[in-house]
């Protein structure tokens, strides 16, 4: 099989002397493009098969013990497996590099049963915390590169640049890599920061520095199908500027990549346990979650740690909803030889960190299936639910209630406030990572908590935010209803708001609104207050299960009276108990309630139109039509069967029902207009209309 790209890292290869490749090659077999090669072997030739030849398992799971165990912590590893298993250190050649001797043991435990059980504890034992560290981005959409060549050079320069400016020396190189499939993968060797440890050089017997820069194997992809750039690179601080120098690049546009986020974990907000049960990937088990980060607020955040995080949660009963998951940590089992499942850590929006770079594919397939990987992932849409303690940027308000956000604040309901995290303004989705510190009367730090994006200054507007006045809150909703009647005060982290009774003709209702998702006992609480009423819940969110008592779903956070109360009517089967005007859509100007026998244009009651009479019947028939024409003639007929002179009824009627509509509207200080237009020996209503009869 093709190893995984992250396993062909150049740095890695080079580490092992052309003697030990040589006797691996000899001990497991030849890839196909070395074969006959042996004396002319180079370190480019090992690359280049490593990208191309299908490889034999236990050559593939040689090359992995390289990069697991060819470490400083793989080599302090394979020590204490030693001594614990009381196996001499002589055992392994010695003065080896961490790569070599990790070649070495995979060598020797071929053939010898206790270094083969070193070898399995020290795999074991490494693979816990052993990560390789991807970042997603999505373009903003498919498209294929022109002219590589040319621009792989301009994309070394680009590099060099940056490197010799950050301080990382003034080595680059840049291979490039065509796969069938249309794949663009990019291999850069760059040097780092210099190091100067001390040390003791060989033929000497004082300790003394070494001065020398690393040299650092950093791999990008690019898939012009989905338009999706994958960046692995050892230096989390790298990654952003990889991001917008690939855009500039490749398609002349430094923000071509920040797309919408790659990775989201809201389908565990919104499924739980059941989102990562029935992945239906062939070949993976049980997945389940062992740590998450859950933040809800401004100054709340919660790390779990468990063996499964939902019991956890289920056993505090933490409302999910009201928050964010920006990282969690799942274990995947995978069927195989090795009985170790494969851990991956998730963190929003784009980072994905892999146990075994072995199953890369495999993970983002499972990830793909649940949910969480998915190039049309978003961020976290904002309701007054998850927005709870109510402390939030200006923006993130103006998102929840609109235009009516300027004037909450001027009435109070939202007042000012200084928020202590924010979200990076160029990081949708990646949660309220920057901590503010200030440093001067005006000027804050952001401290990133998470180290592919940078700290960055920020200014008091940057943390400028609005808190929720809770009991504002209750007395503006009270207003919006016309409820004048008392209301329960809010109790302190109370999950609704008692709003009072609302009386809809000769019936009436106990009204409470929905703050926080209601808990599964919502309908004891309210019964409480409701007495000898009829209790109605308002939800500005849709919920799974009902609380069994009456509620209506509002379309925002701010109720519509005529809406919710329209709504109470149907919910309580007493639309043939209550006047059109209460069940009227809100955009009819003119209502006609022929059981009641009362008309009201533009919602005042014109009590001179009798019924019975002509001028009212002929609303009524107008209402009926809606916007289709009626010949006069046949109105008139409608209006005064048998009589011979032609439309006239119909023109009297009319006449007589605009001179009492007109009447009232100028009584209450308002223009007329007339609403049944005459054209081609036709009336028509010109204006919307509900009829009740």
């Amino acid at each position: 099989m093709q190893i995984p790209l992250a396993f062909a890292d150049p740095v890695v290869i080079e580490e092992v002397s052309l003697p030990l490749w040589r006797e691996l090659f000899d001990a497991l077999g030849w890839p196909a493009s070395l074969l006959g090669k042996s004396e002319s072997l180079t370190y480019d030739e090992i690359v280049l098969s490593f990208q191309r030849d299908v490889l034999s398992d236990e050559l593939l799971q040689a090359i992995e013990t390289l990069h697991d165990l060819g470490t400083p912590e793989g080599r302090e590893t394979i020590s204490e497996m030693l001594a614990d298993r009381q196996i001499p250190s002589g055992t392994l050649p010695q003065g080896l590099g961490e790569r070599e001797l990790a070649l070495r043991l995979f060598l020797s435990q071929r053939t010898d049963g206790a270094l083969a059980e070193v070898f399995s504890r020290a795999q074991i034992q490494i693979q816990e915390g052993n990560h390789r560290r991807f970042n997603d981005f999505i373009g903003k959409k498919p498209k294929h590169i022109r002219d590589l060549p040319s621009k792989r050079q301009t994309l070394e320069r680009a590099i060099l640049e940056y490197c010799q400016q950050a301080d990382l020396g003034n080595h680059v190189q840049l291979r490039d890599f065509d796969d069938d499939d249309g794949t663009c993968r990019f291999q850069i060797m760059r040097s780092h920061h210099t190091r100067t440890p001390l040390a003791v050089m060989d033929g000497f017997a004082s300790r003394a520095k070494i001065q020398y820069r690393p040299v650092h194997a950093d791999l990008v992809r690019y898939e012009p199908a989905l338009g999706r750039l994958r960046i692995t690179a050892r230096a989390s601080s790298i990654v952003q500027f990889y991001r917008k120098v690939f855009g500039r690049v490749l398609f002349d546009d430094e923000t071509f990549f920040d797309g919408p986020p790659v990775c989201s974990l809201s389908v565990l907000q919104n499924r739980g346990r059941a989102a990562l049960a029935n992945h239906g990937v062939f070949g993976v088990g049980r997945v389940w979650m062992t740590e998450c980060i859950w933040e809800r607020g401004d100054r709340e955040r919660l790390n779990f740690y468990a063996a499964d995080c939902f019991d956890s949660i289920e056993r505090l009963k933490l409302p999910l909803s009201e928050g964010q998951l920006l990282q969690a940590k799942f274990k995947i089992e995978v069927i195989g030889k090795s009985a170790r499942p494969v851990t991956v850590t998730v963190r929003v929006p784009s980072r994905i960190e892999v146990s075994q770079v072995s199953h890369e594919n495999l993970v983002n397939e499972v990830l793909s299936a649940i949910g969480i990987r998915d190039i049309h992932a978003r961020a976290s849409e904002h309701d007054l639910w998850n927005l709870y303690p109510w402390r939030q940027p200006i923006s993130t308000w103006r998102y929840c209630f609109g235009a009516d956000t300027d004037s909450l604040v001027k009435k109070g309901v939202l007042a000012k406030t200084q928020l202590a995290y924010i979200e990076p303004a160029a990081h949708s989705g990646a949660g309220r990572i920057l901590q503010a510190e200030q440093i001067s009367p005006i000027e804050f730090l952001g401290v990133s908590l998470t180290p592919e994006i940078p700290s960055q200054s920020l200014s008091a507007t940057d943390l400028d935010g609005l808190e929720l006045t809770v009991p504002a809150f209750q007395s503006h909703l009270r207003e919006v209803l016309s409820i004048t009647g008392n209301a329960t005060p809010w109790p302190a982290d109370g999950w609704f708001l008692d709003l009072g009774v609302l009386s809809i003709c000769e019936h009436e209702f106990r009204i409470s609104y929905a703050l926080r998702q209601p808990p599964r006992d919502a309908a004891a609480d309210i019964k409480k207050l409701s007495a000898s009423t009829t209790p109605v819940l308002l939800l500005p969110k849709g919920i799974k299960d009902s609380t069994g008592i009456t509620e209506i779903l509002l379309d925002k956070a701010l109720p519509d009276c005529q809406r919710v109360v329209r709504d109470i009517i149907a919910a309580s089967n007493l639309v043939g108990q209550v006047s059109a005007l209460l069940t009227a859509p809100r955009n009819a100007r003119l209502i006609v309630d022929a059981r009641l026998g009362k008309i009201w244009f533009d919602g005042i009651e014109i009590a001179e139109l009798k019924p019975e009479t002509q001028a009212f019947r002929f609303v009524e028939i107008l209402a009926k039509s809606a916007s289709t024409p009626i010949n006069k003639h046949d109105l008139a007929e409608q209006l005064s069967p048998g009589r011979e002179d032609g439309d006239q009824a119909a023109r009297s009627a009319k006449t007589a029902a605009n001179k009492l509509i007109k009447a009232a509207l100028e009584t209450k200080g308002l223009g007329f207009e007339d609403p049944f237009r005459s054209e081609n020996g036709r009336y028509r209503l010109t204006v919307p209309a509900w009829l009740v009869d």
